[in-house]
């Protein structure tokens, strides 16, 4: 009985812990989150030095972290019912509240699935940031620009980017977050590169040109760079290519920027165009 009771107590602990670790999680709504507007400060940035700013990644339970990884955001692209204000005395109403302000932060950019999006919020595109996460592993990364669902249509509808600069951050500090997640921070700059993207759906490579500087750097910080070599890229818009949707072509939009996947998984992807 006594070896019962404490089976009992511990199964009571835990159930207990992962009922406060869900309302920990939906606590914070992405209407009341901020967008990170310092990212637009990284254009007056010089090389090596430092952006104090630490970013929880997509991996992230508590999805209103994504609001740190993009200057605005477009919340409802599909114009479901959403309230403005968090409901009250209902729990479940909540807490579908919650995810739903936040689905389409630019958590979407780093998900690794080519028909998720983020866009930029109502009238805005040039001169603002979205950035995702990427593995040093590599000297290259892979942008999909714009909203593309298979249809021509729903890809010219919508703002993409066209001259980008790519900003590179390289994070002293790796760890585990709260609420899982991978935290990044207290990140040094490594400069930047222009970049033109065509006007075409699917994946679109963009080779690191100081990729080597940047290795060096975060290999001489591994000591705090707690798991995996993984750096930050800052895309902002310096030219867009217009959407020619009277309604939607005020959001510039991306669907991915990633370089986890393997070369055929790309093109794959970009073959079934």
């Amino acid at each position: 009985m006594k070896y019962f009771k404490h089976i009992l107590y511990i199964g009571l602990v835990i159930c207990s812990s992962g009922l406060f670790a869900q309302e920990d999680i939906y606590e914070r709504d992405c209407f009341s989150e901020k967008n990170n507007v310092s990212l637009k400060q990284l254009k007056n940035l010089r090389p090596y030095d430092e952006y104090p700013m630490r970013m929880v990644t997509s991996s992230s339970a508590i999805k209103a972290n994504g609001m740190s990884w993009s200057t605005s955001y477009f919340p409802n692209p599909f114009h479901r019912p959403l309230a403005k204000t968090r409901p009250k005395g209902d729990r479940k109403a909540e807490v579908e509240w919650v995810k739903g302000t936040c689905n389409f932060t630019a958590f979407r950019v780093q998900d690794k699935w080519s028909d998720t999006f983020w866009c930029t919020a109502e009238g805005l595109g040039v001169g603002e940031v979205v950035a995702s996460l990427i593995d040093l592993d590599h000297d290259y990364f892979q942008i999909i620009p714009g909203y593309y669902q298979g249809e021509m249509k729903g890809f010219l509808s919508y703002s993409r980017p066209h001259e980008i600069d790519v900003h590179y951050l390289v994070p002293k500090v790796v760890g585990r977050g709260d609420g899982s997640g991978t935290i990044v921070g207290d990140f040094v700059y490594l400069g930047k590169q222009r970049v033109e993207l065509p006007n075409k759906p699917g994946y679109q490579k963009i080779q690191m040109r100081n990729y080597k500087e940047i290795l060096d750097f975060a290999n001489k910080n591994k000591k705090l760079r707690g798991s995996g070599n993984y750096i930050v890229v800052a895309i902002e818009f310096i030219s867009i290519y217009e959407g020619n949707d009277p309604k939607l072509k005020e959001h510039t939009c991306v669907s991915e920027i990633t370089n986890f996947l393997k070369d055929s998984e790309y093109e794959k992807y970009n073959n079934l165009k």
